[in-house]
């Protein structure tokens, strides 16, 4: 099979990326231009400190990793978790009725003119999925994927594959995920709407995701949590996969205050973007699937 020149790659792959991350210094980091604040952990947290996060489910994993992990390192203190859409989230935030909003996409202007600020704690690839029964087993490139995303590609034959149709698997307009793959520029040149051979799962789940696909069906999830399952195949875009830098989708995760934070956010936020609190995220990553709920 000839293979793509790696020049190539790097073009196609900077001309998928959101406009804001084409730095020339750093090409590939896709870091948001804001100014981030920083904290560090405490020493201690007063007893019977109690935190609320409430936010998206693609941040579940996370939140309760570091749920755990910052209970056992500040026994004094608890975290008090929900799962809830993210603008729903935000609004809970400017009531003052959480703490924190665990979110997967970056802040709008009009979030950010609220007095809400945001400390990312990794980004992730974002992975074009099929199931294992899927028999397409080519390359796809960035726009062969937003054409399908659009449904302007409905038949694996259009890609090289069989002669079968396409089915797209979308998840709720809400999801953190999707308005995350609406930052990039080839999904910015036209209107960001699905094609008539979509469906649309009911929650931002991806395990409903995968149970979806089927044997036509084509989607997107966070990397790690699809990753060496047996019933799902991550697709290679321009002939890389999630691991590698030059996949060209991802999904940045953090927490949102607002105002000035107290101490028990700046201790949970120096925790998290510690070296332990990193181990806890990567952790999550690795065990997803297996997260009871």
């Amino acid at each position: 099979m000839r293979k793509t020149p790696f020049a190539l790659v790097v073009l196609l792959t900077a001309l998928s990326l959101p406009l804001e991350t084409l730095r020339p210094d750093i090409l590939f980091a896709q870091e948001s231009p804001e100014p981030v604040p920083s904290f560090a952990p405490l020493d201690t947290i007063a007893e019977g400190t109690t935190l609320t996060i409430d936010g998206a489910p693609s941040m579940a994993a996370i939140n309760r990793a570091l749920e755990a992990d910052f209970e056992a390192r500040y026994p004094g203190a608890q975290v008090e978790l929900t799962t809830s859409d993210t603008e729903e989230a935000l609004q809970r935030l400017l009531n003052d009725e959480v703490d924190l909003v665990a979110m997967g996409r970056p802040l709008v202007e009009a979030e950010l003119a609220q007095g809400l600020t945001q400390v990312p704690v990794n980004r992730e690839k974002i992975a074009v999925i099929v199931s294992s029964e899927n028999p397409f087993q080519g390359d796809l490139t960035s726009e062969q994927f937003a054409q399908i995303f659009r449904g302007q590609i409905t038949n694996w034959s259009e890609v090289g594959g069989p002669d079968l149709p396409i089915r797209f698997v979308d998840r709720p307009a809400g999801s953190d995920i999707r308005q995350s793959l609406s930052d990039y520029q080839l999904f910015k040149s036209q209107p960001f709407e699905t094609g008539d051979n979509a469906v649309q799962v009911e929650t931002d789940d991806t395990a409903a995701v995968v149970r979806e696909l089927g044997q036509e069906g084509i989607s997107y999830a966070i990397a790690s949590e699809v990753t060496d399952q047996q019933n799902v195949r991550v697709l290679s875009l321009h002939g890389t996969l999630p691991d590698n830098d030059l996949y060209p989708y991802s999904q940045p995760r953090g927490y949102v205050y607002r105002g000035e934070p107290s101490i028990p956010i700046q201790g949970f936020l120096g925790f998290a973007t510690s070296p332990a609190g990193q181990q806890a995220v990567a952790a999550a990553q690795q065990g997803w699937w297996q997260t009871p709920e």
